[in-house]
C-alpha cells in the first residue's frame, strides 16, 4: 500500500484563481516551494521572489509549457535574508484562459514550525477497517474521506477536539462489498496550516501456477497464449476499474522449485517473469509493470533441495499502487520493465 502526504500553508492571495495547491518551507536557508496542479494548464510558470531595497530578487523560477493536472512539481531557490518576504507568483492558462496567482509570505512565516500528521499503515486491515493517525499538537481537525474502488465514497467524517488531542487518533468503519480504494486523511491548525496523508490499501493478486515452462527455459509454451489472455483480461478490467482514481501499477514476480541452484533459480524465475510481464504488455495492459525473480526463496509448497514441484513452479501478478509486501515478496529492487 502507498502513503503520500505534503505539507500546505493557507496563505493570502490575489489574482484570478489559478487551480494549484502549494507550500513553501525553509531548511538552512534553502527555500522549498511544493506544487500540486489541479487542472491541466499550458504556459505554466512560478516563481519565487524576496523583497528587497526598491525591487525583488528572483530566487528561483521553473516555466512548463504543458503541465497536467495532478502533476507534483518542486522549486528551490536559496533565501538572502530571514526577515525579508517572500513572494510566490504563478500563472499559466487554463481552457484558453490567462490565470495568475500572487501570493506574499511574511519573513517569519516560512520557517514557522510545520503541523504534521503521521499515518501508521501497520495497523491496517481490510476485514475490520482501522486507520492510525498520529497528529502533532497543534492539530484541532482531522477529517477522512474513503474511496471505494468503484469511485464510490464509503465514509467522510471529521474528528475534531479531544479526539485529535491524544496525539494517536484511530479511525474504524464497518466493511462494505465494495473494496476501500483511496483513503485521504486531512490535519488542519486553527491558524489555516493542514497537511494531508494518503494511503492506497487496495491491491488485486493473480497467481498463475499452470503455465509449464521446459526444464531451464523462460521461453513461454504454446499452449500458454489462452491463459495469458485470460489474465490479461482480468488485469485491465480491474486497471479500468481504479485508474481513474489512483495510479496504477503491475509486479510481476516470478518462482521456482528447489531442483537446481539458488542462483540459477533467480536467474531463471526473472527471466520468467519478463516473458510473462511482456506477454501482457502485447495483450494491451497498459500499465507500468515491475519484474522480479524469487527463485526458490519463496516456496509455496515447502520440500527438500532438488525436488520437482510443479506448485512451486508459479508466477504472481499484483495491481496496486506501491510494491508489494508479505510473505510472498521479501523486501528487494525490482526491474522497471522496458
Amino acid at each position: 500500500m502507498g502513503v503520500v502526504g505534503l505539507m500546505l500553508f493557507a496563505l493570502p492571495a490575489h489574482g484570478a484563481d489559478l487551480p494549484i495547491r502549494w507550500s513553501l518551507a525553509e531548511d538552512a536557508g534553502q527555500v522549498v516551494l511544493e506544487i500540486e496542479t489541479l487542472h491541466d494548464i499550458e504556459q505554466f510558470e512560478v516563481m519565487i521572489l524576496q523583497s528587497g531595497t526598491g525591487s525583488n530578487e528572483l530566487l528561483g523560477r521553473m516555466a512548463r509549457g504543458a503541465v497536467r493536472e495532478g502533476e507534483r512539481l518542486r522549486v528551490l531557490g536559496v533565501r538572502g535574508r530571514a526577515d525579508a518576504d517572500l513572494e510566490v507568483r504563478a500563472s499559466g492558462h487554463v481552457a484558453g484562459e490567462r490565470l495568475t496567482l500572487t501570493a506574499t509570505v511574511p519573513g517569519q512565516a516560512a520557517p514557522a514550525s510545520p503541523v504534521t500528521l503521521g499515518l501508521d499503515a501497520s495497523v491496517w486491515d481490510e476485514e475490520a477497517p482501522r486507520l492510525r493517525l498520529l497528529p502533532s499538537p497543534d492539530v484541532d481537525r482531522i477529517v477522512v474521506v474513503v474511496t471505494g474502488e468503484d469511485g464510490t465514497t464509503l465514509l467522510t467524517r471529521e474528528h475534531r477536539g479531544e479526539d485529535v488531542h491524544g496525539g494517536v487518533l484511530d479511525v474504524t468503519w464497518d466493511t462494505t462489498a465494495v473494496r476501500p480504494l483511496l483513503i485521504r486523511a486531512e490535519a488542519h491548525a486553527s491558524d489555516g496550516r493542514y497537511v494531508w496523508q494518503e494511503l492506497v490499501p487496495w491491491r488485486h493478486d493473480v497467481v498463475v501456477d499452470d503455465v509449464h515452462f521446459a526444464s531451464g527455459s523462460h521461453e513461454l509454451p504454446s499452449d500458454s497464449a489462452e491463459r495469458v489472455a485470460e489474465v490479461a483480461r482480468d488485469l485491465r478490467e480491474m486497471t479500468d476499474r481504479v485508474s481513474p482514481y489512483v495510479d496504477i501499477q503491475l509486479w510481476v514476480g516470478g518462482y521456482t522449485d528447489t531442483v537446481g541452484s539458488a542462483g540459477t533459480n533467480r536467474r531463471l524465475s526473472l527471466e520468467r517473469a519478463r516473458s510473462l510481464a511482456l506477454a501482457l504488455r502485447r495483450e494491451g495492459l497498459d500499465v507500468p509493470i515491475h519484474v522480479r525473480g524469487f527463485g526458490q526463496e519463496v516456496l509455496a509448497v515447502s520440500t527438500d533441495d532438488e525436488v520437482d514441484e510443479p506448485r512451486n513452479r508459479r508466477a504472481i501478478f499484483v495491481l496496486s499502487a506501491e510494491p508489494p509486501a508479505g510473505r510472498d515478496f521479501p523486501e528487494g529492487r525490482w526491474e522497471r520493465l522496458r
